[in-house]
Order: C-alpha cells, then structure tokens, then sequence
C-alpha cells in the first residue's frame, strides 16, 4: 500500500471531557472457518466515565465489526459472500464493485481524493473496522462524549485496518424486537437510549443530521452509496 503520511486524528474537532472508559464484553471466537459471517469479528461493550470521586458511570454503549479481508480471501470466500452473510452488514455491499471480490472505484477514489489515501484493491486491503452503532444516555448527551467515544474506539481498534466505515442510520428507526441476541446486555442498553432527545422529523432529516456530526470526525461520503468512510489516521488541518 502506499500511502501519504497520515500521522495524527483531527483532534480540533474532539471536546476535552472526563476520562472516558470503554469496557469490551467478553469476546467468543469461533475457530471453525468455513462460513462467510465467521470473518465478521463483533466487539461489543460500554462507555463509562469517573466523575469526581472516581466512580465509574456508564453513559453508553457501542458495537464495532472488523472484517478479515485477508482470510476471506484465503478460504475462497468474495467480499460480497462475507458482507451478504449477515443483515449487521448486508448495507456495506455497497463498498464493492461489480466484481463480488474487490471494492468499488467510488470507495478507492472516495480516499484517494478526499485524504490522498491510496489502496491497491486487488491486493493490499487487509481488513476493516465497521463503526456499527453507537449510543449515548440521554441524560449525558450534549457534553461531547459521543464524539470523545467514537474517537476512543477509533483509536483502540484501528490497528491493523485500512479503513474505518459507518452507516450513519438513527438508531430510533431500528427494530430491535427482531435482534439475533436479545438478551445481550449491550443490546438493551442500545435500545433503551435509542430513543432522540428531541422529537424525530424523518429518517432522511435524521440521517443527514448524522453524517453531519460524522463528519466532524473526518467521514466523508462514499458517493452512491449511504455509508461514510475515512482512513484510519488523519492529519490535523
């Protein structure tokens, strides 16, 4: 991959808050590889701050996914075989072109033009992060701790990623009664706070709302697509 030196995340755009926790839910690996979904990696977890007295307070949740391009690739297994597997990725279909196993030119041309991030498709993608959902106690809303969180996991789990992208889709407009892990604890936090603290227009006006304060983190659109995408480091300016 060569790659213009991309040094440190755009910080200026990230707010100085308490010290913030994330707090992984412990992790099963399945080893048996012989279906698509099982190089879908989920990590799921909460947002915790200390307040004065260094007490924990959870404030939010998040869940992530990191897709293991590379041994997709080794088992035989097109990009769209691995991302159609599960309704959690079914969106990011829209990342490839008209061959199942490569991405679009829209994606390679979306980080070569907008961040002089070059990718050579055929062979140097070796995996990336999904930034799935993130979700924020109403009561802790408007102090900056969404951006500080998705920056925080941007920072934990980008190792190792090409690229770092996110369907920015409300989370009000999900049903959760059809989730595949109902029970889960995170997944009842999600949905508790799920709810907008002021009342919702529609689901464009709210989505566009969304890539707004992405964007604010660097996300960029992918063009004809829904989704938003930026390397995993950026530069400052």
């Amino acid at each position: 991959m060569q790659n213009e030196q991309i040094t440190q995340t755009a910080q200026s755009e990230i707010p100085v808050s308490p010290m913030l926790i994330l707090e992984s839910t412990q992790d099963s690996f399945i080893s048996f590889t012989t279906e698509p979904e099982l190089f879908v990696y989920d990590n799921k977890g909460t947002i915790k701050i200390m307040d004065e007295e260094c007490n924990e307070i959870t404030i939010g949740s998040y869940a992530i996914k990191t897709v293991d391009v590379v041994s997709a690739r080794e088992n035989d297994f097109s990009l769209f075989e691995v991302l159609d597997a599960s309704t959690d990725t079914l969106e990011y279909c829209d990342l490839l072109g008209d061959d199942p196993y490569q991405f679009s030119e829209q994606l390679i041309n979306t980080l070569e033009g907008k961040f002089h991030y070059y990718i050579d498709p055929e062979t140097n993608i070796e995996s990336l992060l999904i930034l799935d959902k993130l979700a924020i106690d109403p009561n802790y809303r408007g102090n900056g701790y969404g951006l500080s969180a998705i920056d925080a996991i941007m920072r934990r789990f980008r190792i190792g990623a090409d690229f770092i992208v996110m369907f920015p889709y409300p989370l009000q407009y999900i049903d959760y009664s059809n989730k595949d892990d109902p029970n889960c604890q995170v997944t009842k936090l999600e949905e508790k706070w799920s709810k907008p603290t002021k009342i919702s227009t529609d689901v464009e006006t709210d989505s566009q709302k969304l890539q707004a304060y992405y964007a604010r983190l660097g996300f960029v659109p992918v063009k004809g697509t829904k989704l938003m995408v930026r390397p995993p480091y950026l530069r400052v300016g």
